[in-house]
């Protein structure tokens, strides 16, 4: 799995900056797609979805009150979890990757190997 597939992903459902991307990937035991989706559900809103290549594209709030973007692409491959956040930075930097991926992280915590 390379990142790029997820990069192109996004800037297919989302009109987005690549240098704006972040990049991550976790270690996982027993997450299963269905979870990530709930997850997704729960927190943002699903845009995309692949059952068969195990893809979610999303958004969700993040940053200063949550009051930001986040456009998130998900995929779990052989016991990793692969994800690419980006988001639009105002004047002011809100941090709102960094948000988005903390948050998502809090809610598989149970999954995710540290």
């Amino acid at each position: 799995m390379n990142v790029e597939e997820l990069d192109r992903l996004l800037g297919d459902v989302f009109l987005v900056d690549p240098k704006n991307t972040e990049h991550f990937v976790f270690g996982i035991h027993d997450l299963t797609v269905l979870k990530v989706r709930d997850v997704l559900m729960e927190i943002g809103h699903i845009k995309q979805e692949n059952l068969e290549r195990q893809e979610y594209v999303a958004t969700m709030g993040a940053g200063f009150c949550k009051s930001n973007i986040a456009y998130l692409a998900t995929r779990i491959e052989e016991n990793k979890l692969y994800v690419s956040v980006n988001a639009r930075e105002g004047l002011i930097n809100q941090h709102t990757r960094k948000g988005a991926i903390n948050e998502l992280r809090r809610k598989l915590k149970e999954y995710i190997e540290e």
